[in-house]
């Protein structure tokens, strides 16, 4: 998944409450019905994302999935 995928994906979230509760829900199967194509590690960090909101969500996959050097 490249970041403008996890950036279009948090962007639509915001703007769109059921994709947002969907992505909350289970954000392996959002991202796929979207077309996103996640590495296994990607869907094993998703897997294990439970938060209650967005924002939550968003900074679990900056700090888990974010490349070395944006640390």
């Amino acid at each position: 998944m490249s970041w403008n995928s996890i950036n279009e994906m948090i962007g639509l979230a915001l703007i769109d409450p059921d994709f947002c509760q969907e992505l909350l829900d289970n954000p392996v199967a959002a991202a796929q019905t979207r077309g996103v194509d996640l590495t296994p590690k990607e869907q094993d960090v998703l897997s294990k994302i439970h938060v209650d909101n967005i924002f939550e969500f968003s900074q679990i996959v900056l700090d888990k999935l974010a490349p070395d050097h944006r640390r």
